[in-house]
């Protein structure tokens, strides 16, 4: 029997801080989120390149989380951070059909939601991090078969921080 994947996911109450509980999880299919370094070059004090000179920038974390949708998955904390917003929720019936409408946030000042995520197998931890945006979605629906999410997801690399 394969090793199955798993991601683990929190909403995060400030921006890079992972809480300590409320997280979801789920089995995926794959996902490719990877350190990414990007080098600057120096500048001078008129704000010219030093082509010779560069220096290592910011860490980010670039890549994708692919599974296939299922009943049970609870993908309204995905959509509030690809969108921005809470959803608007309406019981059309109760107990059976909901209506849940998403809104881009359109406001400049407002914080957009992050994510702490962790990847791993069989419940081990191989990859944590802190501060993941939702950048894109993708939907991939073949001719009968299950509908495919791929979240495109930017973040940084988890430090664990001494108390």
């Amino acid at each position: 029997m394969p090793d199955i994947q798993y991601s683990n996911f929190i909403i995060e109450s400030t921006y890079g801080t992972r809480p300590g509980s409320g997280q979801k999880g789920y089995a995926i299919l794959s996902e490719n989120l990877a350190l990414d370094r990007n080098y600057e070059f120096v500048r001078s004090v008129d704000k010219a390149r030093i082509p010779t000179s560069i220096v290592k920038g910011r860490q980010l974390v670039r890549g994708s989380i692919n599974s296939y949708l299922k009943l049970d998955m609870e993908i309204g904390h995905w959509l509030k951070a690809l969108f921005g917003k809470a959803p608007t929720t309406t019981n059309l019936e109760p107990s059976i059909r909901w209506q849940h409408i998403f809104q881009i946030q359109d406001d400049p000042t407002a914080t957009w939601p992050s994510l702490s995520i962790d990847v791993g197998v069989m419940k081990t931890t191989e990859k944590r991090y802190v501060g993941c945006l939702v950048d894109g979605l993708s939907l991939d629906v073949a001719d009968g078969g299950p509908l495919g999410l791929s979240w495109n997801i930017l973040g940084r690399p988890f430090t664990a921080r001494a108390r």
